[in-house]
């Protein structure tokens, strides 16, 4: 009877055993699959408003590494004139990287600073998690931001950086600026509707530079890409013969 007591516990003893090693080997392997999957993907951490800034952290995944995006949104009072503005400013691991003013001629009080983010106007420019774009150039991850902003003219840039932190563009690349009208005999702009002078294409930006002297007024149509990871700008043709309308 002892031996037969025995055999059963025995028996238990090992299937417990088996079921232990089977289950940690299981929830091993999913635990290892939804790192990878995270690698993928960028997640909100924090968001918080505080003494007229609005912050929100975020994890961003490049090239196998964890980094962190921080977008800061500033509201900049004039208390005589009851106007402000607010400021843009992004933070790569935490350095400064892009300081924007997105939206000027505010008119608002204190008390009405964080109503604005609750703004559907507003709230249409603020930058959410899938307008922070991982584009793949030569296998390897770099971001890639649209800025719009908003005053008495509207202006909108792109901003691609890579791992290091370290812009392309070191301004970034304007793609449309509504407070001047170019004139050229040609359509070279990279948009029929409107005057666009920046686009991305193939891994690389697209830039119309206009250069503005007292005598005449050209634009450089520049490439920037990545070679070897290093930044490089590569002039392609100069279009001469522009004129700003009044």
């Amino acid at each position: 009877m002892k031996k037969i007591i025995s055999l059963i516990i025995g028996i238990l003893a090992f299937i417990g055993i088996s079921s232990i090693t089977i289950y940690t080997l299981t929830n091993r392997g999913i635990r290892t699959e939804i790192t990878n999957n995270k690698k993928e993907i960028i997640e909100l951490i924090n968001s918080n408003y505080n003494d007229n800034i609005l912050a929100e952290l975020y994890n961003v995944y490049l090239n196998g590494q964890r980094h962190k995006i921080k977008l800061e949104y500033k509201v900049n009072m004039e208390k005589e004139m009851n106007e402000g503005n607010l400021e843009l400013i992004v933070y790569f691991d935490g350095g400064n990287i892009i300081d924007e003013r997105v939206i000027s001629n505010l008119v608002l009080d204190d008390d009405e600073a964080e109503k604005l983010f609750e703004n559907e106007e507003i709230s249409q420019i603020k930058l959410e998690m899938e307008d922070i774009q991982i584009v793949k150039i030569d296998n390897l991850d770099y971001i890639l931001l649209e800025i719009d902003c908003y005053g008495k003219y509207a202006k909108s840039y792109y901003f691609l950086f890579n791992d290091s932190g370290d812009l392309l563009v070191p301004n970034g690349a304007v793609i449309k600026d509504e407070s001047v009208h170019y004139i050229s005999s040609d359509n070279i702009f990279y948009g029929t509707e409107e005057q666009i002078m920046a686009k991305f294409e193939d891994g690389a930006l697209y830039v119309l530079e206009p250069i503005i002297t007292d005598e005449e007024v050209f634009l450089i149509e520049c490439k920037y890409y990545y070679k070897d990871n290093e930044a490089t700008r590569e002039e392609l043709r100069t279009y001469e013969g522009i004129k700003i309308s009044s």
